[in-house]
């Protein structure tokens, strides 16, 4: 951008009535699709929904009426309770991811602001989320995302606006239910704590906040004990969230690997998929993921760069569901296929606007706050995780909001009178 246009940015920022009206375009966006687009729920969405009926029809948490812990409950469990209320209407649940998306543009408005020490930090943010079509697309899709992305920016804004016990408890509660949505968020607070402690300078720096960790933990515990109790009982085993760990593990990690998940392996179709065995499934699948592992180092070591790519090159993996459950596919497919490849651009361009942000960083520009080191660590918690298992474009959908803040931070670092000096209220 030259000078010009970064000015005319910061006009168009600092205007009264950005907020209201880039708030009105998104949830405009947003329902436009849900509207005009008809779309039925498939693969993993069309799960969570016939699981959320199952729960609101008074069948606990099952399938083909056999109790089941594949997936976590916590989306599931969310939408089940909606559908008690309204029946077992996909567009429930639609409204519910747009309360979630309307929730998603005032934390990351808030988090740019208080983070970055900069309203138009927070405003450039929602902005660049508005227009974002992969952003747009996941709204109609009963998929955990939009839920996942709000908990975790929620349990954050929590935990950043405040150190006092209550809050403690209270991000860690959040924290609970985003890991009874995705298992792997049980070790996320301890390793933000972690780099929020280490990102202070050594003179500023108190006691390690232990005792915050314990508050955050046992506030988690005390929302994700009553499931593994659950579990228990249902299992006889201790399956603290959910049984679907040793198949990831394994679609990620066998001879015919390619850094996405393989199914079709002959090692991965030794794995029963019944649900009645899925307890003998997890840990059948979990132990010859990691016997291929330690028999074969250097392959799974090469896996890691296409995991990484897989996870991180692509994204508008949104088409896909309109592509397999949206009666208009066929007769617009061009207009899909235009909007995936826009979206890729843009994608991008947000990628590198964010990695340029650590050049500003090595240059020795400093973030106001330490715990602006938020988003690097989500997304690089994001990145072990797929190492480990595999790497698929949707799993870096809830890192998008941090890598907008990123771009935002980036852009505005780069206006010729530097970044606005008055907090304005977001």
């Amino acid at each position: 951008m030259n000078d010009g246009k970064l000015r005319a940015l910061a006009v168009i920022l600092d205007h009264p009535f950005f907020i209201p009206a880039t708030f009105t375009v998104y949830l405009a966006l947003r329902l436009a699709v849900v509207l005009w687009v008809p779309l039925h729920q498939t693969s993993d969405e069309l799960w969570y929904y016939n699981r959320a009926v199952a729960l609101a029809a008074g069948q606990g948490y099952s399938e083909n009426h056999i109790p089941t812990a594949f997936w976590p409950v916590g989306w599931p469990g969310v939408l089940g309770a909606v559908f008690r209320l309204t029946g077992p209407d996909p567009r429930a649940g639609q409204f519910v991811n747009l309360v979630c998306a309307a929730a998603i543009f005032v934390l990351v408005l808030r988090l740019g602001q208080i983070l970055f020490a900069d309203h138009r930090v927070g405003r450039l943010s929602v902005l660049i989320l508005t227009v974002y079509p992969n952003q747009i697309a996941y709204l109609p899709l009963l998929s955990t995302e939009l839920f996942y992305a709000m908990l975790v920016l929620l349990a954050v804004d929590i935990l950043v606006s405040g150190g006092n016990s209550w809050r403690s408890l209270a991000g860690g509660a959040v924290f609970g239910l985003a890991t009874l949505t995705k298992a792997q968020t049980l070790l996320l607070p301890a390793v933000l704590l972690a780099a929020w402690w280490a990102a202070v300078p050594r003179r500023k720096r108190r006691s390690p906040g232990l005792g915050r960790a314990v508050l955050v933990y046992a506030a988690m515990a005390a929302v994700i004990l009553p499931w593994t109790a659950r579990n228990y009982v249902v299992f006889h085993e201790i399956i603290p969230v959910s049984t679907n760990g040793g198949l990831a593990l394994l679609t990620g990690n066998n001879p015919s690997a390619w850094g996405d998940y393989t199914t079709d392996d002959p090692l991965v179709a030794q794995v029963p998929r019944g649900v009645a065995e899925q307890v003998t499934a997890d840990h059948l699948a979990t132990s010859l993921a990691l016997t291929w592992i330690r028999q074969h180092p250097g392959a799974a070591l090469a896996l890691v760069p296409k995991k990484i790519w897989r996870l991180w090159a692509p994204d508008g993996e949104g088409e896909w569901a309109y592509q397999a459950g949206s009666p208009a596919y066929a007769e617009y497919w061009v207009v899909f296929r235009a909007l995936r490849l826009i979206n890729q651009a843009y994608y991008i361009v947000l990628i590198g606007l964010a990695l340029a942000s650590l050049f500003y960083l090595a240059r020795g520009v400093r973030m106001p706050r330490g715990e602006a080191v938020t988003g690097y660590v989500v997304i690089l918690f994001t990145t072990v995780i797929s190492i480990v298992s595999f790497g698929y474009s949707r799993f870096h959908f809830p890192t998008m909001p941090w890598i907008a803040m990123y771009a935002a931070w980036t852009i505005l670092e780069a206006m010729p009178t530097g970044r606005s000096a008055a907090p304005a209220t977001a």
